[in-house]
């Protein structure tokens, strides 16, 4: 037998060369880890994603989804707010919403693995056959922003389309259902300003219209607009001459508009709990008001309060488990007590 006497140099450099071939042979799906632990299996970590991108992820995306220029629309007078549009929806109720028999497509089934809202706009020629299980054909808003808005106030499984077709794809019929009631609200033009609005119902659509003009300056945000946009939702927020249901989604576009623009943290958070107290107990509002909430604690770093709100909302929503809010609730209190 042939012996390989090796001196402590010798070894060294003996395990130096052989290394590449061990870790090639059998060390495929281990990390090296030069710590105490040694070896190391990689894990999967599930973070808590927040539903609303930014204008400069939109702008630097490629995908078609990712177009925000359809909101760069401009009204001949930029100073008024036109009438609401409905698209194809002509009939309202008292809260604002439309039904959605009359929309383009019929309502769905009950049951379905999932509901896809389409929304349409600008010169673009309505599809010769049924596009989801709910189309919306858009008179003023692109279909992206005006999208981007309403996957605010009911948070969908996913978004996807480009700027004059878009879609939000739901689990839950009810969300699907409130989120399709209330995208014709969202139907307005995006305006630079709306000095000249007066009332709460001019209030509340100048600041959706100021919205969307926001979401489609891309990088570059005007503050002073943000600043107009908040006062006209603030006060739609605050406003007994609304309905409920409107006040609600003033509150929580408010919230999302200074979280996002203005990282103000703590204005969020108290434009969400107005929101709240406009909601119904238990309602799917109420949950997604506490889901911004706790989305908001998240950003500044307070997990456990987070972490507080989101078994709140499990503990009210226990019987819409197919929500994507409850989904995500439970995935990130699941995640966060994993040892």
């Amino acid at each position: 037998m042939m012996r390989i006497r090796t001196t402590g140099r010798g070894a060294l450099m003996l395990c130096i060369t052989l290394l590449p071939i061990w870790c090639a042979s059998g060390c495929g799906d281990v990390d090296w880890n030069w710590d105490t632990r040694w070896w190391k299996t990689p894990t999967r970590t599930v973070r808590p994603t927040r539903p609303m991108r930014r204008p400069q992820d939109d702008a630097a995306s490629s995908q078609p989804a990712t177009d925000t220029s359809s909101s760069r629309q401009r009204t001949d007078n930029p100073g008024n707010i036109p009438p609401s549009g409905t698209g194809t929806a002509r009939h309202t109720r008292s809260d604002g919403t439309a039904p959605m028999d009359d929309a383009v497509a019929k309502p769905p089934r009950k049951g379905l693995p999932f509901y896809r809202l389409y929304l349409l706009s600008g010169t673009k020629s309505p599809p010769t056959d049924r596009r989801g299980e709910h189309l919306l054909r858009l008179q003023r808003a692109g279909a992206r922003t005006c999208a981007s808005l309403l996957e605010m106030l009911y948070v969908p499984v996913g978004r996807s389309g480009g700027q004059d077709e878009c879609y939000l794809l739901y689990e839950n019929y009810d969300e699907f259902k409130a989120a399709a009631e209330f995208a014709p609200t969202l139907d307005e033009a995006p305006l630079e300003t709306a000095s000249s609005a007066v009332g709460a119902e001019a209030s509340f659509r100048a600041g959706v219209a100021l919205f969307l003009r926001i979401m489609g300056e891309g990088a570059i945000v005007d503050r002073g607009r943000v600043d107009e946009c908040e006062h006209h939702l603030a006060e739609a927020t605050q406003s007994t001459q609304l309905s409920p249901l409107r006040r609600w989604a003033a509150g929580i576009l408010a919230g999302r508009l200074v979280s996002e623009y203005r990282y103000d943290y703590v204005g969020a958070r108290s434009y969400c709990r107005q929101a709240e107290r406009a909601a119904e107990i238990g309602s799917i509002e109420q949950m997604t008001s506490q889901w911004w909430q706790a989305d908001v604690f998240i950003q500044e770093g307070k997990t456990d309060d987070a972490m507080a709100v989101y078994r709140s909302i499990l503990a009210a929503q226990e019987g819409r488990g197919s929500s994507q809010i409850v989904r995500r609730s439970r995935a990130i209190l699941e995640q966060r007590h994993k040892p």
